[in-house]
């Protein structure tokens, strides 16, 4: 069974430093992280440090490659220990 986690998330991917809004669903112990489409900087997704941004409500770690990257499809598939939710 999958579950909705957050619609409308803003999502800080760490290592290319980008945000961008997604989707998140939980499937068995990973995370499916969907953006609204190929992330493309200055397009669907932006620097942390551009004025203006949503304060990220979730943070996208990378382990060395573990998981399903496809930045160039906006989407993610994590262990669930990777997609961390932002304390406010």
């Amino acid at each position: 069974m999958n579950a909705c986690v957050k619609t409308g998330a803003t999502v800080h991917m760490i290592p290319h430093d980008l945000v961008f809004q997604a989707d998140l669903f939980e499937i068995a112990g990973a995370m499916v992280v969907r953006a609204n489409g190929p992330l493309k900087r200055h397009g669907n997704a932006w620097p942390t440090s551009q004025i203006g941004m949503p304060r990220p409500t979730h943070e996208l770690h990378d382990d060395h490659g573990t998981g399903f990257w496809r930045d160039d499809l906006g989407v993610f598939v994590v262990p669930a220990g990777l997609l961390r939710e932002v304390q406010s």
